[in-house]
């Protein structure tokens, strides 16, 4: 019997009718749903289990929202090897699989093995801070911006360790091919195929007349340091999540992470397909 974790989103389904009906079609086709409280708790579950056991004891993650919910279990699930299958319940949903009313066919297929596992790479970002050091994940992206003060920041790029450029704006992206679609995509960055092994690096809003992205090769070391005289805070987010508060002379290093997440995919559509449509505004 497979075991399927169901992520729900209380945001775009308060109630859980939804995911209740999702999780009576999983029992009925012989697996055993894993959820972890409050839905647990809400839905009437006979067995909650914390975050932790419900990454590492399903066979696979059914998430139920947009790209941001996916994108919040991409770095547990990456870190215990689980596929992800999307289903649209948010807006745009580039990384999802099916929408809502495919849900049922999606889960079958992805437990009778009728699908393919797209690996993607993922960052690792890496901030010492007054000693610490913190790593966290991003499927998608990591982003500096300007703090609560909307001053300029003033932040230093090295590759490898060598110095790059300076940058005086909003602030930077740094993201995957995945990624690429995202916020990056908002800046004006390029779009890149999702199996590309390549890092995407875009200026916000500089205070230059070159503002262009640069593509640099996963496996360099990213390096983004906080100016010296930079009189306000950065902030620091992974995935749209905010991690930390940077100050001067903070200094944070990306990555490859040796981490892939994996999406499931039983639709068929490809790449540039599932891109014109979403762009477009057209379901799935």
């Amino acid at each position: 019997m497979k075991k399927i974790g169901i992520i729900p989103n209380f945001d775009t389904d308060p109630e859980l009718k939804d995911t209740k009906k999702i999780l009576e079609y999983i029992k009925s086709i012989d697996c055993e749903p894993v959820m972890a409280n409050p839905a647990a708790s809400m839905l009437g579950s006979e067995k909650a289990v914390d975050t932790e056991e419900l990454f590492k004891s399903s066979d696979f993650i059914v998430v139920l929202g947009g790209d941001g919910t996916l994108l919040k279990a991409a770095e547990k699930a990456s870190i215990y090897d689980k596929p992800i299958l999307g289903i649209n319940f948010g807006t745009m949903g580039f990384l999802t699989d099916s929408e809502k009313a495919g849900a049922e066919e999606s889960i079958l297929k992805a437990v009778n093995g009728q699908c393919c596992i797209e690996k993607r790479i993922m960052l690792s970002g890496s901030l010492c801070k007054q000693g610490i050091t913190e790593e966290h994940y991003a499927l998608n992206d990591i982003c500096f911006s300007r703090g609560v003060f909307a001053t300029m920041t003033k932040m230093t790029l090295y590759i490898n360790g060598e110095y790059l450029e300076s940058f005086r704006g909003d602030g930077v992206i740094i993201c995957t091919p995945t990624g690429s679609t995202a916020y990056n995509l908002s800046a004006g960055g390029p779009i890149i195929k999702p199996n590309t092994d390549v890092v995407v690096i875009t200026p916000i809003c500089t205070h230059t007349l070159n503002n262009r992205s640069i593509v640099v090769p996963s496996e360099d070391v990213i390096t983004i340091e906080i100016d010296e005289g930079l009189k306000s805070d950065v902030l620091l987010a992974m995935d749209g999540k905010v991690q930390s508060t940077l100050k001067a002379k903070d200094r944070v290093t990306i990555t490859k992470s040796p981490y892939k997440a994996s999406i499931i995919k039983t639709n068929g559509y490809g790449f540039y397909e599932v891109l014109r449509m979403k762009i477009e505004g057209k379901e799935s």
